[in-house]
């Protein structure tokens, strides 16, 4: 389908057109009406068999934005987005071949199949549907077909049928390509553009010259040639968004090492780096930002028309474009809400006012929220395998409070749904494990790395972002003065700076960052608890051999270590980014409850699966506490560990 998008950039048409545009949605969005239209719709389907899983068919195959580059499809320009407050968003679209159209939010099962509907205003159509199913036929077999619908007067049936048909003979071309590309596992990246009937010689050689340049900057050799093959193969559109914790794991890297290689590829110049600040509803880039101390307070997201807080670090995330100077990429968009721009939906639905629905729905194992906008309470459902829960029924009332438990359910279940209300929603199931997939701020702030290769990067004075959750570490150098008395300023100095290297060194070694140094105090935060309860240990080992080396008044050196873990806000002070909240507070105090050789955590750290672990296998020993500390209006359990392991 030949599609023009068109929007009116003038500011001072914008309320009104946005108002106009509601009543069009609101009038053309009747469900009867669009039942109707369907069925006196002809139908044209198309099916083909490929020759691999539906799994690695549905990440190619459902990006809408790259069917319709391939079927011909001209890219948008401008887009009229017509927000509706309570049925997802809409689109109005102008055409030259069809005329003015209401484009309806994409329904889709994960896997399954995926729906997109259009609805007239005016021209000769006065409806269209495509709708892709995709059914296993076997290991490594997929059936996909196609069914198109559109409804136009009978005199035109020939013309559109016509252009029905060498559409899906494009679509399904590249189809037939994808399914080549991807039978070729161990060189898939090198052969994609082989597939889709380009040149690959200058791509081979500029695939060894980044490689090569790569390998100056990286460490890792394969790491080099899989950026560099990802660079010159891949489609444009795969490449505006490079997320490298999904890089990490569609190539089984260590994805730490990966986001590292990337960052440090960015700082010699073969990377672009961007903080891409994301819609808490959609989940989708709304703002993008080149550096950290750049965000703002808050957004505004067209597509759920909400204006929401910035200052959340998991509605940041880092993501990577090449260079310009290494690979230009267009920036031409063909489709705007296909099922693979929010891959953390596995599903989607539309529901008409006042009706019900049932639908048959797959899910994976793992927990998914469900979301409809008039929401009030969080409706969570868990996917187990083991459960014979088969029906989920769920009542869109904004004045219901559903329950706060989980739901459990088996990975195929009945959904039915029932819209009490007098418009349209949207139901989506979006996947909570997604998250881990995501390089937020919180995550990046706690990457030495990160502070190192970019220093100059703070958050602005007046802008802080609320952690989830971090773990802050206080260690305190006990008893330094002694030496300076014994030593002098000059040795002891030295002798201090020594260990405050050990200390910074073991931070740094197990995923954490130093904060600042303040006196004798280093404050250091880490992502996963467990990993600063392995710093302490290590430094506490240094300790041990630092003072079976120097011996005499070195032996006088000793240390304490306090940690917490918690919300907390992160802010940028003095040019670097800081933490502050009640978490620090506690750990700060937490470290002066604790005594010469002690390791003190609060109970959030001992509860972590992790950290339980970890301390089964030591013979340190272990006491439970409850202390007053300051600002906290009631006792605090702390848990002493004995440093040097017996």
């Amino acid at each position: 389908m030949i599609v023009w998008f068109i929007m009116n950039d003038k500011k001072s048409l914008k309320s009104s057109a946005s108002s106009k545009a509601m009543k069009i949605e609101r009038k053309y969005r009747d469900y009867d009406r669009i039942q109707k239209l369907k069925k006196n719709a002809f139908m044209i389907s198309k099916s083909i068999v490929l020759n691999q899983s539906v799994n690695d068919l549905w990440g190619h195959l459902a990006n809408m934005n790259m069917v319709d580059k391939m079927a011909g499809i001209p890219p948008t320009t401008k887009t009229f987005f017509v927000n509706n407050s309570y049925g997802g968003t809409t689109v109005n679209i102008f055409s030259w071949l069809f005329g003015y159209y209401i484009e309806l939010p994409f329904e889709w099962i994960n896997l399954k199949f995926y729906r997109t509907e259009w609805v007239f205003r005016f021209g000769i159509p006065k409806y269209a549907c495509i709708e892709t199913y995709f059914t296993e036929k076997g290991k490594d077999k997929t059936e996909v077909r196609i069914d198109w619908y559109l409804n136009v007067p009978k005199i035109f049936h020939p013309m559109f049928k016509l252009y029905v048909k060498i559409t899906l003979k494009k679509i399904f071309s590249w189809y037939k390509n994808i399914d080549k590309y991807l039978s070729f596992p161990d060189e898939k990246l090198s052969n994609y553009n082989q597939f889709m009937g380009k040149k690959v010689s200058k791509s081979e050689s500029d695939i060894k010259s980044l490689t090569g340049k790569l390998e100056h900057v990286i460490k890792n050799e394969p790491i080099s040639k899989t950026l560099s093959e990802i660079v010159f193969t891949s489609p444009d559109e795969y490449l505006k968004q490079m997320r490298p914790f999904q890089i990490a794991k569609t190539f089984n890297y260590d994805k730490d090492e990966l986001l590292k290689s990337m960052l440090e590829s960015t700082v010699k110049g073969y990377f672009d780096m961007h903080w891409d600040i994301l819609c808490p509803r959609c989940r989708m880039p709304k703002s993008r930002k080149s550096r950290l101390g750049d965000i703002g307070s808050s957004v505004h997201c067209n597509t759920c028309n909400i204006k929401y807080d910035a200052r959340y670090s998991s509605h940041v995330e880092l993501t990577f474009t090449p260079n310009p100077s290494v690979r230009k990429i267009s920036d031409s968009i063909y489709c705007y809400f296909t099922p693979t721009n929010t891959p953390h939906f596995f599903s989607q639905f539309n529901v008409a006012p006042n009706k019900n629905r049932k639908v048959n729905v797959s899910l994976k194992e793992g927990d998914y929220l469900v979301r409809y906008h008039t929401q009030k309470e969080k409706t969570i459902i868990r996917i187990d395998k083991n459960s014979q829960n088969k029906t989920f029924q769920l009542a869109l009332d904004a004045n219901k409070k559903e329950e706060s438990n989980k739901i459990i359910l088996a990975p195929d279940f009945e959904f039915e749904v029932s819209n009490p209300n007098d418009h349209w929603e949207t139901v989506t199931f979006e996947n909570l494990g997604y998250q881990r997939e995501m390089a937020t701020a919180d995550i990046i702030s706690t990457m030495h790395e990160y502070r190192d290769l970019f220093s100059d990067d703070a958050l602005r004075l007046d802008t802080h972002l609320s952690v989830k959750s971090v773990t802050v570490m206080f260690a305190d150098m006990c008893d330094s003065t002694k030496i300076y008395e014994i030593l002098g300023d000059a040795k002891a100095l030295s002798v201090i700076q020594d260990f405050f290297k050990i200390i910074i060194n073991e931070i740094n070694k197990h995923n954490g960052s130093v904060i600042k140094t303040v006196g004798d105090e280093v404050m250091a935060v880490f992502i996963k608890p467990v990993d600063a309860l392995k710093a302490s240990f290590e430094i506490n080992r240094h300790l041990k051999e630092f003072h079976l080396e120097s011996k005499g008044p070195v032996e006088s050196i000793s240390l304490r270590i306090g940690m917490n873990k918690g919300p907390a806000l992160m802010l940028g002070v003095n040019n670097i980014t800081d933490y502050f909240g009640k978490t620090v507070n506690a750990a700060s105090r937490i470290l002066h409850k604790s005594d010469e050789n002690e390791i003190l955590i609060s109970e959030s750290i001992h509860m972590d699966n992790e950290v339980k672990d970890l301390l089964s296998k030591t013979e340190r020993e272990i006491t439970q506490n409850e202390y007053a500390l300051k600002g906290i209006d009631h006792p605090t359990v702390v848990y002493t560990i004995q440093a040097i392991d017996s």
